[in-house]
Order: structure tokens, then sequence, then C-alpha cells
């Protein structure tokens, strides 16, 4: 299962209750979740952005946390 956590470009942050239910949902189908969650230093509001990690005792987590290379980021021109 992939999730997008917070989600891009509206900054959607899940929950820490759906995010347990999206763990044991996984558990009970026998598979991983892969998580992007490059965006999750850009979060505010009032909800908290939880890491998909701390269900890692639930299920296999893989996350992918590496920011992009982006025009924005110093790459102009290549």
């Amino acid at each position: 299962m992939v999730i997008v956590n917070p989600g891009n470009p509206c900054g959607n942050v899940y929950t820490y209750e759906h995010l347990a239910k999206v763990a044991e949902t996984a558990r009970k189908l026998g598979i991983f979740v892969i998580t992007d969650e490059v965006y999750a230093h850009l979060t505010s509001g009032v909800k908290k952005f939880v890491p998909m990690g701390v269900f890692g005792s639930v299920v296999p987590v893989l996350t992918m946390g590496v920011f992009g290379w982006c025009l924005g980021g110093g790459l102009d021109g290549l």
C-alpha cells in the first residue's frame, strides 16, 4: 500500500487514528506500507504530522523522506 502524507499540493495530514487503521488493514492483508513523507517539514495547522514509522511494530513500513531536487532547489537550468 502506498500513501502520501502530508499530501501534495494541499498539505493534508492524516490523523494518528487514520494511520493506525491503515497499519492494521495492511497487517490483516499481509502487505507492507510505503509512505512518501517528503513534505513532512512543511506541515502547519491544527493537525500534527505523524510519521507512519511509529506503526513499524504493527506492519513493515518503508518511508521515503528524501527531499527531491527541483528548480527551486538550486538546480536551475539543468
